[in-house]
């Protein structure tokens, strides 16, 4: 998963200092090709989020790019050539750039999609954890599903809304998003709230676990809190999620916490190219 994380960091970093926000890639281009942490991982990758995205059988029975997915097929059990096409043809590099810029976040749907076409081993093999972008997805359905349903509650007209919002019944493995998600807007956002926060930091995974299934007011304030951090703008989402990055709480709270750096680095993209 490290290995994981230092590639995208890697292309995120490059695509920051080559790209000029004016649909000239030539900088660009010219750094990926040059740039000495460019690796294997790197273009293997990239080719990987290129075929999730443009191996298009399943809408259109025609791929967008019919001569890129066929050296990918022909050649992705030998890394070797698919590398050699990097460094010898730059309007492959183009593509492959320009597709993560514009599609780089690959979602469960995607997966599923190429899994239908049976052709999952193609990105097994050019990305080992591939799997692991549908892990990211967890955090997000799990978020998508309180959000929404507060948000349904509130539109009825109670108030305060979260207060008549029970999520005593979800499933265990969903406490840790909320939990940290709490963590973040209360310690980062709120501030006053020190209560709370020091409860956070001073209790056990199992402790927060059982309260937030037993004690009505922990409950609410968590749902409110974690609620509260998942409707703030994209750019305030990202600062705080910043803010956060070195508290050691958050991991210790949430293990899926590795994966909410692929989505903060989404939205900061999303931000910087819109």
């Amino acid at each position: 998963m490290e290995k994981y994380f230092k590639t995208i960091s890697i292309i995120e970093e490059l695509i920051e200092k080559g790209y000029n926000g004016e649909n000239n890639y030539d900088k660009l281009v010219d750094l990926f090709m040059k740039d000495k942490k460019v690796s294997m991982d790197v273009i293997l990758m990239l080719y990987g989020r290129f075929y999730m995205k443009n191996k298009r059988e399943r809408n259109y029975k025609l791929d967008k790019f019919p001569a890129i997915i066929k050296v990918i097929e022909n050649y992705y059990q030998k890394p070797e050539k698919l590398v050699s096409l990097f460094y010898a043809d730059k309007w492959v590099v183009l593509q492959l750039i320009s597709n993560y810029i514009k599609n780089g976040s690959v979602n469960k749907a995607d997966l599923d999609a190429i899994c239908k076409l049976g052709k999952e081993e193609i990105i097994k093999v050019l990305d080992e954890n591939y799997n692991l972008i549908s892990i990211d997805y967890i955090n997000d359905i799990v978020r998508n599903e309180i959000v929404t349903k507060v948000i349904f509650i509130d539109q009825l007209g109670f108030a305060p809304a979260i207060g008549f919002v029970q999520f005593t019944n979800v499933p265990k493995y969903w406490i840790p998003i909320i939990l940290s998600d709490a963590y973040i807007a209360s310690k980062y956002f709120v501030k006053k709230d020190t209560d709370f926060v020091m409860l956070l930091e001073k209790n056990d995974f199992q402790n927060l676990a059982q309260m937030f299934y037993s004690n009505p007011m922990f409950h609410a304030k968590t749902i409110h809190y974690m609620y509260m951090l998942n409707v703030m703008p994209n750019e305030l989402f990202v600062k705080l999620f910043d803010k956060a990055k070195n508290n050691k709480n958050i991991e210790r709270l949430n293990p899926f916490y590795g994966f909410d750096q692929i989505i903060v680095e989404n939205k900061r993209k999303a931000l910087k190219y819109k």
